[in-house]
């Protein structure tokens, strides 16, 4: 950088502070009236719900879609009929998900969480295109375990999400709707 881009950039920062400091002494703050609120509020859930809602459908889909693979001959294909093998499969996911759980929500806290959870919910579906790829039992074990890993931090983020765009008020209701996707995700994928 060049001396004269360093001053520039500073005198920017010092006129931002300057700013946020005669914002922050201003004790009215900006008023809204309810109306305004409650447009506002229906405006945020046009654009942030139907995302929330959808990408948690499809992946809980995704942890339930093995039971109706293994109808259609999945059990056979990877030799998952003797022992405990197909338990193994639908239970590597959640030890993927223990391990992802922690990482992703420092992640999600340190950046940005649209950045984190676009990141995440790129590699679930690359992983996901990847299942059929799957040749062996090791190579099943070994993708329902990323799989977990990667879906560990949707949950945890899109709390994150809820909380920064709404009120505490109107947090759990919005919660309960894009939770309430994984069931319904159950009636009508068949």
């Amino acid at each position: 950088m060049s001396p004269r881009t360093s001053n520039d950039h500073q005198n920017e920062v010092k006129e931002k502070e300057s700013a946020l400091e005669e914002v922050a002494s201003n004790h009215e703050g900006i008023v809204i009236d309810d109306a305004t609120q409650k447009r506002i509020v229906r405006k945020i859930d046009w654009y942030l719900m139907p995302v929330l809602c959808f990408t948690y459908a499809i992946q809980y889909y995704d942890k339930a879609v093995i039971s109706q693979a293994a109808i259609f001959g999945l059990r056979d294909d990877l030799d998952l009929q003797s022992g405990l093998r197909y338990s193994w499969v639908g239970l590597v996911f959640y030890f993927g998900h223990m391990v992802g759980m922690y990482p992703c929500s420092i992640l999600a806290q340190r950046f940005r969480p649209k950045r984190v959870c676009s990141i995440l919910t790129i590699v679930w579906g690359i992983i996901v295109l990847l299942t059929p790829t799957c040749k062996s039992f090791a190579g099943i074990l070994a993708n329902r375990f990323f799989l977990g890993l990667v879906e560990s931090g949707v949950s945890p983020i899109f709390m994150l999400v809820v909380g920064l765009w709404y009120t505490q008020k109107e947090q759990s209701f919005r919660s309960a709707i894009w939770y309430s996707c994984s069931g319904g995700s159950m009636l009508i994928s068949p």
